[in-house]
């Protein structure tokens, strides 16, 4: 069941987060929100989550530290990473750090939902 799925939602832009989650729980998924890395590694901990969607570049803790630290917390997580700043390197970087995926914003929020159906099978 779709509601089950905890999918977090990190972005250091709001708007964005939210637009996402929103787009997300749509689907039936349950969506939370954190603005930085660090608050999004502290609600990884704390709470049970299948599917992170990381913005790549934020201030402080940055979405591969996000991956890397995710895949350390739980190593069954699918992380998904996104950015605005995309460069065949960095796409390269963190596939071969466990990402489950890269895209780049602006976001198609229906390959967004593909992608995390398909992060969901794995």
């Amino acid at each position: 069941m779709a509601s089950e799925i905890g999918i977090l939602v990190i972005d250091d832009n709001e708007s964005h987060a939210r637009v996402v989650a929103e787009g997300l729980e749509r689907e039936g998924y349950t969506a939370q929100i954190a603005m930085t890395g660090k608050e999004g590694l502290e609600k990884l901990k704390a709470g049970r989550f299948d599917v992170v969607v990381t913005d790549l570049v934020m201030p402080g803790i940055d979405g591969m530290q996000v991956l890397q630290e995710a895949k350390g917390i739980d190593p069954g997580i699918q992380v998904i990473l996104v950015t605005g700043f995309g460069t065949v390197e960095s796409a390269v970087d963190a596939m071969s750090k466990g990402a489950f995926n890269y895209l780049l914003k602006p976001l198609n929020i229906n390959e967004l939902r593909a992608v995390v159906a398909n992060a969901l099978e794995k």
